[in-house]
């Protein structure tokens, strides 16, 4: 026997409104257990497009329970809501977060977080990749939401300085040829350069240091303790400048806004003036516009 349009059409929509009671049971049941929560906040993966449990948030926007570690939800004490769950535990994130799945593929919809529940929101974070299921939008927010408190934290902040210098070193050939061999045998002998390093006055140096060693000439074979051959040829040294235009309040305010911009990885403040010896070039390493590949001078230019 065969089942007609007529026959499937009807059993879709009333899976569909299975999935709406199912849905209210959802959201009563929560609103039970967080009496402040007005969304359930999810996130729905780029690739796979599964929803993921993000929080519980009230009105606006507040986290009253993240599910980063997928601990239990409150007791349901309400007698009619624990019968609809039969066996299943609500208290459960993994169990919530499969219903919801089994809804989504029924097609239940789930709206973007309003703009309204922002205000208390993180201001890092990106809202517009939230999707959300009203729990109750007239939840009342907790007593205190608004008051600032003391809290007494352990950080622990990481900086990593970078330092970029010219010295000469005495090691092997072999190593000076191989890239990689020479920033490990730098990385593991340290006193060969390190005298060498002058950091600005009041900066200190990381422990872990991440070294990335860049050749500036050919390997000079030294003999006995004179050093290097005679008629080996140096680069030249060069002096470099960057400028960058700020609107600040103080000296102090432009200072730190240009050490962000040149740690700011994506930034394409990247033009520089190099004065050689033979006259100043002006040299933008912005990788969509590339220079010229090669300067006046024996060397060449690389970003």
């Amino acid at each position: 026997m065969h089942t007609t349009l007529q026959e499937c059409q009807d059993a879709l929509e009333a899976a569909q409104g299975q999935a709406q009671g199912l849905t209210r049971t959802l959201t009563a049941t929560l609103a039970h257990m967080h009496p402040h929560a007005a969304y359930l906040v999810l996130r729905r993966d780029a690739r796979s497009g599964e929803l993921h449990l993000d929080s519980l948030r009230t009105a606006d926007g507040g986290t009253q329970c993240a599910f980063d570690d997928l601990a239990l939800l409150p007791e349901d004490t309400d007698p009619e809501l624990r019968t609809a769950w039969g066996r299943t535990d609500p208290r459960d994130p993994q169990a919530l977060l499969q219903v919801l799945r089994d809804l989504d593929r029924l097609g239940t919809p789930f709206s973007r977080l309003p703009d309204a529940a922002q205000e208390q929101a993180d201001p890092y974070e990106d809202t517009a990749a939230l999707l959300c299921l009203v729990d109750n939008a007239d939840a009342p927010e907790p007593e205190g939401h608004d008051r600032e408190v003391t809290a007494r934290l352990v950080l622990t902040v990481t900086e990593e300085v970078t330092y970029e210098f010219t010295t000469e070193v005495r090691l092997p050939a072999y190593i000076a040829n191989n890239p990689s061999a020479l920033h490990g045998y730098l990385a593991d002998n340290e006193d060969l350069w390190l005298d060498d390093l002058d950091p600005v006055s009041g900066v200190t140096i990381n422990e872990r240091r991440r070294i990335h060693p860049r050749r500036l000439d050919l390997p000079r074979p030294h003999t006995g303790a004179e050093g290097a051959q005679e008629g080996t040829k140096h680069m030249p040294e060069c002096s470099i400048s960057w400028n960058v235009e700020i609107d600040a309040d103080t000296p102090v305010h432009a200072a730190f806004a240009a050490l962000a911009l040149q740690r700011d990885p994506t930034s394409w403040a990247t033009v520089f003036t190099i004065h050689a010896d033979d006259g100043d070039v002006v040299v933008d390493l912005n990788p969509h516009q590339p220079g010229p590949p090669r300067l006046s001078g024996p060397w060449t230019l690389t970003a």
